[in-house]
């Protein structure tokens, strides 16, 4: 028992051998083989004439008593503290006694009955121990105190909550791709016509305006034929960085094409709205995107709309403001068409021009 003990000490806090391994039959068949030759030995000593009995009881208690306290230094100098350890060192030290008592002791003497109840008494301390561990765990493959197994428990839980927190941060980065714009980082036409909705709803029952403009690159297809697709792309990036400066918080962006885009304005009326745009449409008549020792310059079209006197639904607005835009692109590009007014650019002032409507759709 002493031995076994050692070697256990030795495996603490190693990971038990898989199950597969534990049910080999030759690990099964060396341990009783073990056991069978150490009985058989000892068998022999004794019924052989080169060792009295008596030495060899006094041998094997010697052996006993010093693997048990080989047993007690180890477990004190590893400072183990666990629940069901302490237990065995207290077992450990009862049974180091027993072997003292009967090295001794005479036979059937009352030290000899004495050390067999010090004996029967750490058996049971062990015992308790073992039971009390496995009425914690149910098994005794996996015995543990019971402050151990809460131990386990809230390292559990740690893992739980933190693969749990990584599957938040990872359902939030797929709700953030599924509603923005895989190249500008805005909000894509579906996130659009969701928060449209909304905010339409919302203008409808507090009776407060709202705006949508359309908006268009002007003949960005020869940005993409002159500079490559990759330039066309950094392009939308700066545009896209440029429109959102000139935005209000409160205000959405999003790209529902390749080279168009509509902002919702909540909260603005057609003036408020052309300002707005107007100060889009300044911001990238001004811009200078320096692309591989390249300066490429674009310019926008856009159309205004306002709930109420546009319409009253998403599609209603999006259908005008699409007018106004293709408006703005027959009278020559680079304006603002709002219905009652038109912005055009003329060098780099914007003047009011109430222009004239236009009846078809010119290439953009």
């Amino acid at each position: 028992m002493g031995a076994c003990f050692l070697v256990a000490l030795k495996r603490l806090g190693v990971s038990a051998d898989p199950p597969e391994a534990r049910r080999r039959p030759a690990i099964w068949g060396v341990a009783l083989a073990t056991i069978l030759a150490i009985n058989l030995g000892l068998a022999g000593l004794v019924l052989g004439p080169l060792v009295s009995v008596e030495s060899m009881i006094q041998g094997m208690e010697a052996l006993a008593l010093a693997l048990l306290v080989a047993g007690i230094i180890v477990i004190t100098l590893r400072c183990i503290r666990l629940s069901l350890m302490i237990i065995y060192l207290l077992s450990m030290a009862i049974f180091a006694q027993a072997s003292i008592a009967f090295m001794i002791a005479e036979h059937w003497s009352h030290l000899w009955w004495l050390a067999h109840v010090i004996f029967i008494t750490g058996f049971l301390l062990l015992s308790y121990g073992v039971v009390h561990s496995f009425r914690t765990t149910r098994s005794f493959c996996t015995v543990y105190s019971q402050a151990e197994v809460m131990q386990q428990l809230r390292d559990q839980q740690a893992q739980t909550q933190e693969a749990l927190a990584k599957l938040e941060v990872a359902n939030t980065r797929l709700t953030h791709q599924a509603a923005t714009d895989w190249l500008t980082g805005v909000a894509n036409r579906r996130q659009f016509m969701k928060q449209a909705k909304e905010e339409l709803a919302r203008a409808k029952r507090y009776d407060i305006p709202l705006s949508l403009l359309c908006l268009d690159l002007d003949h960005f297809k020869v940005v993409n034929d002159v500079h490559g697709h990759q330039v066309g792309d950094q392009v939308l990036k700066h545009v896209t960085s440029t429109m959102e400066n000139n935005l209000r918080p409160q205000d959405l962006l999003a790209r529902v094409g390749g080279e168009e885009f509509q902002v919702l304005l909540p909260d603005s009326d057609i003036h408020q709205a052309s300002e707005i745009a107007e100060r889009i449409r300044a911001s990238l008549h001004e811009l200078e995107i320096r692309l591989h020792d390249k300066v490429v310059k674009v310019t926008v079209s856009l159309g205004c709309a306002q709930r109420g006197q546009d319409g009253e639904d998403i599609d209603s607005l999006m259908r005008i403001g699409d007018q106004r835009l293709y408006e703005a692109k027959a009278l020559g590009r680079n304006r603002v068409v709002t219905g009652a007014s038109i912005w055009i650019q003329v060098d780099t002032q914007g003047v009011r021009d109430p222009g004239s409507r236009f009846k078809g759709g010119p290439d953009r």
